[in-house]
């Protein structure tokens, strides 16, 4: 018939409409979710604290080699949605582990980013969770778990009723710094409330948190000091780049750098009295003169 068409549309979150007169308003804002790519555009370290921030990624990741390819693994599973929980001490680097997994999920082609408290509330009031069909391989993360618990458990049971993900993966890596089955955030996210949140557990791979071990020894704990040292030696405008004492050459700093008190700290030791925090760095490589 004259004045009619028709249209063939393959693939999802297409939208067609067809309108004919005036006065027609067409609404097609769709439910979308706003992740924040730490791991793009590290900002260059300008000061020394800024050596502690992983989102800065100063010097490269150290010692975790065995954990991202055990997370890269867990992106690349057959399920349709995972979740991990993956704790460590403070300093221990989950964050900064989290970022580079994040980088290697992107350069797959994958949606990655970190999730802020109010963009998981705002998301989840726009829909159903357990109807949601994200368009691409996608990785959330979430820091600070613990804080988010009664909003990630909501989170949790709408996805255990999600049957649909058209062909891509979701993940959802929780960072924290402790985790308790028996009582605690932990225990109040995995413990279901009602029969019908029984799959929620489903959606854990391992069931129970991921923990980060301590670094393997005093020599990724030597790479990493003196990384930072030399880091230190360019913001302080140094001449000479600053470094430990080479191995052997202070039997103390060498028993300290093998204290696995401070396996997650390295940067934590202390020397001849004086702390080697970053900011205190070159009293270290000083100190050796002396």
């Amino acid at each position: 018939m004259p004045g009619m068409s028709s249209s063939n549309i393959f693939g999802s979150y297409n939208i067609v409409v067809q309108a004919q007169g005036d006065g027609i308003t067409v609404n097609v804002n769709q439910p979308h979710l706003t992740l924040t790519a730490w791991h793009l555009n590290a900002p260059k370290a300008q000061k020394i604290l800024d050596l502690l921030t992983p989102f800065c990624r100063a010097i490269p990741l150290v010692g975790r080699d065995s954990a991202k390819r055990d997370l890269e693994d867990w992106l690349d599973g057959e399920s349709a949605i995972s979740v991990r929980c993956l704790i460590g001490g403070a300093g221990s680097g989950k964050t900064r582990l989290a970022i580079e997994v994040c980088l290697a999920a992107a350069a797959k082609g994958w949606d990655v980013g970190f999730v802020a408290h109010q963009e998981l509330v705002r998301f989840r009031n726009q829909q159903n969770l357990s109807a949601w069909g994200w368009s691409r391989n996608t990785l959330i993360v979430v820091d600070y778990a613990a804080a988010k618990a009664k909003l990630l458990r909501e989170w949790l049971v709408e996805l255990s009723r999600n049957r649909d993900g058209r062909g891509y993966r979701l993940r959802l890596l929780m960072l924290e710094r402790h985790a308790d089955a028996k009582l605690g955030w932990w225990h109040d996210l995995i413990s279901p409330g009602t029969f019908s949140e029984d799959s929620v557990g489903d959606l854990f791979n391992p069931s129970e948190p991921f923990v980060l071990t301590a670094l393997a020894g005093s020599q990724e704990c030597r790479e990493i000091l003196s990384r930072v040292m030399a880091e230190t030696s360019r913001i302080l405008g140094k001449p000479q780049i600053l470094r430990p004492p080479a191995p052997g050459e202070n039997p103390e700093f060498d028993r300290k750098l093998a204290d696995p008190s401070v396996a997650f700290a390295p940067l934590y030791l202390k020397h001849g009295g004086r702390d080697c925090r970053p900011r205190r760095s070159a009293e270290l490589a000083q100190a050796r003169s002396r």
